[in-house]
């Protein structure tokens, strides 16, 4: 990671550049532009990109690959394939059974 200032003034700098000006006296500076790297640095075999590795262990043990919902409703018919969209499912639809 690694930051840039922009000036957008009219001297011989370019933008996106560190202005030759001292940038607290440019009028015309907007600020400082934060570049990471490559960030869905972790890919899956099946082409999707992810932030965090967690995340990409979650689509593997849960989504990838056409694996069925693993996770049932006790109320109806629903399935998910993750437990907390289960619980959020569950917590939407049946909170009067719930708390009956």
């Amino acid at each position: 990671m690694f930051a840039l200032y922009v000036c957008m003034c009219l001297c011989t700098c370019k933008i996106m550049y560190l202005c030759i000006f001292d940038f607290v006296f440019c009028f015309f500076f907007v600020g400082v532009i934060q570049i990471f790297d490559d960030p869905n640095k972790f890919i899956c075999h099946c082409g999707k990109k992810y932030r965090h590795r967690k995340s990409l262990w979650n689509h593997r043990n849960f989504e990838c690959g056409g694996k069925e919902p693993q996770f049932s409703c006790p109320y109806c018919s629903y399935s998910a394939k993750r437990k907390g969209h289960l619980k959020s499912h569950v917590y939407l639809k049946h909170f009067n059974e719930i708390v009956s």
